[in-house]
């Protein structure tokens, strides 16, 4: 017949497996949202990168307009020449980076 210590050993177990379990449950939610956290961010990310495309589709569009409206021969404005040959290299530093992973 269980005594009085079997009875408390019972209950302190039954907690520690109450506490167990709801430990459980709060690891779950905040696996949960930051689930929901990452979603959102690639959500993010990718209208990001689409706006990125749109804009380097158009900024190619307008160098290319401004090259074929400009006598023959005459290079690009210093200052337009300049930001191209940067985002040249920062475009292929990406691409560099994205081939090494």
């Amino acid at each position: 017949m269980p005594n009085h210590h079997d009875w408390e050993r019972a209950d302190l177990h039954a907690q520690d497996n109450r506490q167990l379990r709801q430990e459980i449950m709060d690891l779950r939610a905040a696996r949960d949202r930051q689930a929901e956290e990452i979603a959102q961010i690639r959500a993010d990310s990718a209208l990001v990168v689409y706006a990125l495309d749109c804009s380097l589709q158009l900024s190619d569009a307008l160098l290319t307009l401004l090259n074929m409206s400009a006598p023959e021969g005459l290079p690009l404005p210093p200052g337009i020449a300049g930001l191209k040959f940067r985002f040249d290299e920062a475009m292929a530093k990406m691409g560099r980076e994205k081939a090494q992973r």
